[in-house]
């Protein structure tokens, strides 16, 4: 699996001191995943030292 961040989520992380290597684990192991129907975006979600990461992502075939 092929995965993207985006600008906007690399400044994100930086200011919450989430590291890329946190976000990626989340997405390969979730706790649990959600859809957004209205975004059409799926929602990893994984606690990690009792806060919850929510990682919003999209599915692209290429």
């Amino acid at each position: 699996m092929k995965v993207e961040i985006s600008a906007h989520a690399r400044r994100r992380l930086v200011i919450r001191g989430i590291s890329e290597n946190t976000v990626l684990n989340t997405l390969r192991n979730p706790d649990n995943i959600l859809f957004d129907e209205e975004t059409g975006y799926f929602i990893a979600v994984k606690k990690i030292n009792n806060k919850l990461l929510i990682v919003a992502f999209l599915l692209i075939n290429r």
